[in-house]
């Protein structure tokens, strides 16, 4: 009964999760590129992309997540923001120098990882990880603990001895 019971669930989740990626709802694990912005630009015609759109100086990276907290980052990169996590302009080295000059602004030595991705996700993920592992660990010691008492316990055996 209870293996079924749980061949089920585990049916449904993945059932679900099959559905949900057909339709476009977010899964809470896989892969996925982010983009955070940096520094700010001035809102002027030098930092305007073809389409009229201003930009800013953005970091975009990868993230490996699990239940929507990033546990593992690909190295991030210096990109043009444009206020999309899914639309920025790539730039060069030169292009980059050349940008933060017409701004005068300084630049990070390396493309940033937000603060919360970097250390408040990983915090998280170990906290829940570690109390469903506790939860489950005294659910079991519980379950053995029943199932040896039901053991030390005389139950008559079926069919009954009747031999004297």
């Amino acid at each position: 009964m209870k293996i079924s019971l749980i061949a089920f669930i585990l049916a449904f989740i993945f059932n679900s999760q099959f559905f949900a990626s057909k339709i476009g709802l977010p899964i809470p694990f896989g892969t996925e590129e982010k983009i955070i912005k940096i520094r700010e630009l001035p809102d002027n015609f030098e930092f305007r992309i073809r389409d009229g759109s201003n930009y800013d100086i953005g970091s975009l990276y990868t993230v490996k997540r699990f239940l929507w907290l990033g546990y593992s980052y690909g190295e991030p990169k210096f990109v043009g923001y444009l206020n999309s996590q899914k639309k920025y302009a790539p730039f060069t080295s030169k292009e980059l120098e050349q940008i933060a000059v017409r701004a005068n602004i300084q630049l990070p030595e390396k493309a940033e990882i937000s603060f919360f991705d970097l250390y408040i996700s990983r915090l998280l993920l170990f906290v829940i990880l570690s109390l469903s592992s506790l939860y489950g660990y005294k659910f079991y010691v519980r379950r053995r603990k029943v199932l040896t008492e039901r053991e030390q316990e005389e139950l008559p055996s079926w069919p009954p001895n009747t031999s004297h």
